[in-house]
């Protein structure tokens, strides 16, 4: 749906998609890693850092994953979900 119609209709934006990122890596050396580089990518295109940002959220399947690069991120993965 078109922004306009939402607004026709009355609805309000609940949130705003700024930047967004596609990563490809290479299975052997990073498998899964994909969106932990993409994060760090995201965060780059919006001007922020991980502490700037109240909640992220990552599918389960990449917890490890997103645990094992904490150091990387450089913030709080306790207010991740």
């Amino acid at each position: 749906m078109s922004e306009a119609r939402a607004l026709e209709l009355g609805y309000t934006p609940k949130a705003v998609l700024k930047a967004w990122s596609y990563s490809a890596v290479d299975p052997f050396e990073d498998l899964l890693l994909g969106p932990t580089f993409a994060t760090s990518s995201l965060l780059k295109q919006a001007g922020l850092t991980l502490k700037d940002v109240d909640v992220v959220e990552f599918h389960e399947a990449f917890a490890g994953q997103v645990r094992e690069r904490e150091i990387e991120t450089e913030g709080d993965l306790n207010a991740m979900h």
